[in-house]
């Protein structure tokens, strides 16, 4: 979730991690395996959102209506539908062993900080301008998103300043599965803190 981070979102989140440390939060640089485990597997598989894309809006997908929807999400909802049988269920069969592995990976009163997204927002014009970049940059942007969502994980996302143009950035805590009620709270203190 720290990989590839665009310069000024790794100065922020590492600035305002700092500050956290320095406010009585214990942080702590550590792998968190069970995250490699499923990069490799939407890498290797595909995604759980794309193929319930596909499944929810199927009717749509053999619509004339189809025409009215923004040709990058067609492709998208098309992808979706395009992964294969076996590639579903190896998402959907891995998915309770990987919840129950972030569970044990994490104390109750543990959460996983990281950078919301890995980018600041693009110019517009640029994503509208060439498709290839909107569905690399659409892809960077849920990265680290889809992971909580897939390890049934609640996410809190915060602001954590801006990078070096003034664009903002945000870093999310994730705490393990029915962790809802500690997460808010945990989030309540971390921005008093950084209001302080």
């Amino acid at each position: 979730m720290l990989d590839g981070l665009e310069a000024g979102v790794a100065a922020a989140f590492e600035a305002t991690a700092g500050i956290l440390a320095q406010r009585g939060f214990a942080i702590e640089h550590r792998a968190v395996p069970v995250l490699d485990l499923t990069h490799y597997l939407f890498a290797t598989f595909g995604t759980l959102v794309g193929i319930e894309a596909a499944d929810v809006h199927r009717a749509l997908l053999d619509s004339p209506e189809l025409a009215r929807v923004d040709a990058r999400i067609v492709q998208r909802l098309r992808s979706g539908q395009a992964i294969p049988a076996p590639n579903r269920q190896a998402l959907r069969d891995n998915r309770p062993r990987l919840i129950a592995a972030m569970t044990a990976a994490l104390a109750p009163d543990e959460a996983l900080l990281f950078p919301t997204v890995p980018m600041a927002a693009p110019p517009i014009a640029a994503l509208e301008a060439d498709p290839a970049w909107f569905a690399q940059c659409n892809a960077r942007v849920l990265r680290n998103t889809m992971i909580g969502s897939y390890l049934d994980m609640p996410v809190l996302a915060l602001p954590c300043g801006t990078d070096g143009s003034g664009l903002p950035v945000g870093m999310s805590l994730a705490m393990a599965t029915g962790r809802d009620d500690a997460l808010l709270a945990l989030g309540l203190a971390i921005e008093g803190a950084l209001a302080a």
